[in-house]
């Protein structure tokens, strides 16, 4: 065994109903993209509901709404932001940590 953990087909669906709910409650984004779409995290009951979610173009949502489009949580939860810009300085990426991010990624590191 390569020591990853194993979920049974109920735990996969009890954590894709628990991710889906997470999202529409706190990402704006997902909670305009679920309404335009007609449906709710309710209406996922299973893996063959999916195909009723939307799928961000997540271009088009940054540009209308960057830096912070997808953030699913208050800004005085974060406690690290950092810019990536390409190479020709138009644009980039947003990352943004939480305290828990920051402790995971010195444990691993140590």
């Amino acid at each position: 065994m390569n020591g990853a953990l194993q979920l049974t087909q109920e735990q996969r669906r009890a954590l894709l109903l628990r991710e889906v709910k997470w999202a529409e409650e706190k990402s704006a984004a997902y909670r305009a993209a679920f309404a335009r779409a007609g449906v709710s995290y309710a209406d996922v009951q299973d893996f063959a509901d999916m195909s009723r979610l939307p799928f961000l173009d997540a271009v088009a949502e940054e540009g209308a709404n960057a830096p912070f489009f997808m953030l699913t949580l208050p800004l005085s939860g974060l406690m690290r932001v950092s810019v990536l810009r390409d190479t020709a300085d138009v644009g980039g990426q947003v990352h943004c940590y939480t305290q828990g991010d920051v402790a995971r990624q010195v444990q691993a590191a140590t």
